[in-house]
């Protein structure tokens, strides 16, 4: 025991380090550095496909392939009651009988697995599914999606008391990711419409716009959305409360990143209000759009 215990003293100041390493005290959702970040990442998950399932009455979806896109062939999710849910043309993951090729086995897997025709089909209420994005939000906090999905649907018809609490999960999920683009544009665009709060939203949607620039070469595909979504809605704050140099200065600024953005172009292409039709026109003649080329990989 004396030969064993000598050693360990000295050995103890290496597995046991009075400051901590770096790198171990990463968090813990991420699910390479712990079981535990794992294990979160895998309920909110399974919450988040079981809350789509009951948005489409249990038929599985699936968005719409880069060849699917290109063919410009219709989705099949037209909803009559499209709302802010429907972000992305999807499909069934079972097709319908009309774009299958496999005959009587398309058949029999569409009359054994939960399916319906999803053209013109209708939603779930959305907010009987809010409970499952409080709790992706209580096993992960640092879930974003939960939280904007959340706002989303907690904003409703735009009323006074549905703004404040969509606002209100939106801050708290800001809380817990002070900088996540998706939160800051969103309750951005959540102040300026409907909320008409043009002074409280810009603020968010510069922070965004900060954050985005810093870091634009490492985005994701949701991020940089949400960055060319601050860049919108700041530019249309700023026309709406009169600043049309501060107008055109975003919009041109948000060019340098997104060049082919038709609604940037507009915005900073706008004529004085002053102008009558045939002054804006003549002023357009004179201001012809040159726009520097997009970053490599943006469009």
């Amino acid at each position: 025991m004396t030969m064993i215990g000598w050693p360990s003293s000295h050995v103890q100041s290496v597995v046991a380090p009075p400051i901590p390493v770096p790198g171990l005290d990463a968090h813990e959702t991420y699910a390479s550095v712990s079981l535990l970040g794992q294990f979160r990442t895998n309920i909110c998950a399974w919450l988040w496909v079981r809350a789509d399932l009951y948005f489409h009455n249990g038929t599985e979806m699936r968005p719409e392939s880069d060849v699917e896109l290109r063919s410009g062939r219709s989705a099949e999710s037209q909803a009559k009651d499209t709302t802010q849910l429907d972000r992305f043309s999807e499909v069934t993951v079972v097709p319908p009988a009309d774009r299958d090729f496999r005959g009587i086995i398309g058949d029999v897997e569409r009359a054994v697995k939960t399916y319906r025709d999803m053209h013109n089909h209708r939603h779930n209420d959305a907010n009987e599914a809010l409970p499952l994005f409080r709790l992706m939000t209580w096993v992960d906090p640092h879930f974003v999606p939960a939280y904007t999905m959340e706002g989303t649907i907690l904003l409703g018809d735009g009323s006074s008391a549905r703004l404040k609490k969509s606002l209100q999960v939106l801050n708290e999920g800001l809380q817990e990711n002070p900088e996540s683009l998706e939160l800051l544009e969103q309750i951005g665009a959540t102040r300026a419409y409907p909320g008409r709060d043009l002074t409280g939203a810009t603020p968010p949607l510069l922070r965004a716009i900060t954050l985005g620039v810093a870091h634009f070469k490492t985005l994701d595909s949701d991020q940089s959305d949400a960055l060319l979504q601050s860049f919108r809605w700041l530019g249309l704050c700023y026309r709406n409360e009169g600043l049309t140099e501060e107008m055109a200065a975003t919009a041109a600024q948000g060019l340098k990143y997104f060049a082919n953005d038709p609604v940037l172009a507009h915005l900073e292409q706008t004529p004085p209000t002053l102008l009558t039709n045939k002054g804006a026109a003549l002023w357009r003649t004179e201001h012809p759009v040159d726009r520097p080329a997009a970053p490599a990989g943006m469009s």
